[in-house]
């Protein structure tokens, strides 16, 4: 059988622009959900193995990976930040105990290689660092339990490398917008998008402080990092910071959106869960990955409200 490669998590946001670069790249292509987002992929589904199921199990996690002769794995499945403060111990199982899962089957099977999402909420604040760049090396500081449960994959992923050699390496996302999650944090961040585009009052509630900095990075740039770390060679770092090259303010987002769309009014509330994650250099990662952004935000956003629009549009012609 051909060699296949494992995209757990693989019809959500970024997910689903793995399997498609992935199958662009003709690998063939497992995608692993809990819940599968079908219409995040149907463009692709055809060339795809689609399969529901649970990381947390380790037993099927093993067989699913022998039947489909699985030989990387890139290990995207995890409850986010909203997700995990509404149930801790569903986090904790899924997060941690379904990553721990991921790596021993690894080891059992003589994979070779896992590739695997943390966040860059694991460096706290940016507070921390005052006006300098956060880098794979800073102290970490997790803001919530979200960042928890991955600084202990990042800790537990290392520990599998020095005790069993296996070859894995962890990337630290920023705030990763585009199609496909409509939900939680960054889902709250496109819908708002969305109504930009469709005409509707829109809300901006991410942050209290709209002079303050942000890094995002549109969902096709982030995968393009998550595939050059599962198919090229073997990286002289275990773990890397998302490879951004651009930082902007709420402000800059608010205004951005408003000239692309003129007229459209976005109100500003503030919540009590703020996004003011530590800046990030990006340099190692564009070094060694090869991957340097190509998608501002300007540039993100407009292709988002182009494909909102044609949505809208073929909805509407099927309803006539």
């Amino acid at each position: 059988m051909t060699d296949s490669i494992l995209v757990t998590g693989g019809t959500g946001q970024i997910g689903a622009e793995v399997v498609r670069q992935l199958v662009g790249l003709d690998h063939r292509v497992v995608a692993l959900d809990f819940k599968v987002n079908r219409a995040n992929i149907a463009d692709v589904i055809d060339d795809v193995v689609v399969v529901e199921g649970d990381i947390t199990d380790l037993s099927f996690l093993m067989k699913l990976a022998r039947r489909e002769n699985v030989t990387r794995v890139l290990h995207l499945a995890a409850y986010l930040a909203v997700e995990s403060n509404a149930n801790p111990m569903r986090t904790i199982h899924v997060n941690i105990v379904g990553s721990g899962n991921v790596l021993d089957t690894a080891v059992a099977l003589d994979i070779e290689r896992v590739c695997y999402a943390s966040t860059v909420s694991v460096l706290g604040p940016q507070g921390m660092y005052g006006d300098s760049l956060a880098t794979e090396n800073s102290p970490t500081s997790p803001m919530h339990l979200y960042a928890a449960s991955k600084r202990t994959v990042e800790i537990t992923a290392d520990a599998y490398r020095d005790l069993f050699g296996l070859d894995v390496v962890g990337i630290r996302p920023v705030l990763s917008y585009g199609m496909g999650r409509y939900t939680g944090g960054m889902g709250g961040f496109n819908s708002m998008i969305r109504d930009v585009a469709l005409g509707r009052p829109a809300v901006l509630n991410q942050t209290k402080n709209l002079s303050s900095r942000l890094q995002l990075i549109y969902n096709a740039d982030m995968a393009r990092a998550f595939v050059a770390a599962m198919v090229g060679p073997s990286t002289p770092l275990s773990l890397y910071n998302a490879p951004v090259v651009e930082t902007i303010t709420w402000h800059d987002v608010i205004h951005t959106l408003q000239e692309l769309v003129p007229g459209t009014h976005i109100s500003h509330e503030s919540n009590s869960g703020d996004w003011e994650t530590a800046l990030i250099d990006g340099s190692a990662a564009q070094r060694d990955l090869g991957v340097i952004p190509q998608t501002d935000f300007r540039a993100g956003a407009a292709e988002m409200i182009a494909v909102f629009r044609e949505q809208e549009s073929n909805t509407s012609r099927s309803l006539t």
